[in-house]
């Protein structure tokens, strides 16, 4: 009897962590460079199933061109870094504005790392594929360089950790950051003009999802059945 209360209990907490998964993915579906979340479950010995894992799918979404300059693409596995209040932060969503003061941020407002301060009298800026950022200093195209954006990876991406917004933190099972430059050595180039959309397939979040509306039900009615036994062993014993 507490086996069938366990396994269908069990089952029930790993199906509401399943669907708090796909409900993230599916609300998710749209946000630039969004990386959905993936869920890995186990079964007990004894009758039981629990959420071993939950990671994120670092998989390349696909390229949405925009024309807006600072719209850039990571045409491969690597990270663009940011200051997040002192932090090594990293980001795949290369959608960037420049604040009041000049400097390069993300849409939360946090600077690109190292820091590029865009001078007042730019016309625009630039950023070329290998993640050098230009200012256009006049409507000839005189041009000044403010730097270069450095190309993030790590040996295991899986293990980043997420705080939210498309932003991760380096984690005990991510290795440490390997820095160098877009389209050097083992680093993809910069696509400006382009954003990476989210890696989420709806169709297979709609599917997953049914799949594990069934499985909670089918708990839910081993739980209730459990209860009902219990309640008649309770009966004849009183």
């Amino acid at each position: 009897m507490d086996m069938s209360f366990f396994a269908s209990q069990t089952g029930l907490l790993a199906a509401s962590e399943n669907q708090a998964a796909i409900a993230d993915n599916i609300a998710n579906s749209t946000t630039p460079s969004y990386k959905k979340n993936r869920i890995v479950q186990a079964d007990f010995e004894l009758p039981g199933t629990k959420i071993i894992a939950q990671d994120r799918d670092f998989s390349v979404g696909d390229p949405r061109p925009t024309g807006r300059q600072l719209d850039l693409f990571i045409d491969g596995q690597a990270f663009f870094q940011i200051d997040i209040n002192g932090t090594e932060g990293y980001t795949r969503n290369g959608s960037f504005e420049v604040d009041s003061e000049g400097n390069l941020i993300t849409k939360q407002g946090y600077t690109v790392s190292p820091a590029i301060v865009v001078p007042e009298d730019a016309v625009s800026v630039r950023v070329q594929s290998d993640g050098t950022v230009l200012a256009v200093l006049d409507n000839d195209g005189a041009t000044q360089n403010l730097g270069q954006l450095d190309a993030v990876r790590f040996p295991n991406t899986e293990g980043l950790v997420s705080i939210g917004d498309s932003l991760y933190i380096q984690g005990p099972n991510s290795g440490a950051a390997i820095l160098g430059n877009f389209q050097d050595d083992d680093f993809p180039l910069i696509v400006p003009g382009t954003l990476e959309e989210s890696n989420v397939e709806l169709a297979q979040e709609f599917t997953n999802q049914i799949i594990n509306q069934r499985y909670f039900q089918e708990n839910a009615r081993a739980f209730q059945i459990a209860e009902q036994m219990v309640g008649e062993a309770i009966d004849l014993v009183s």
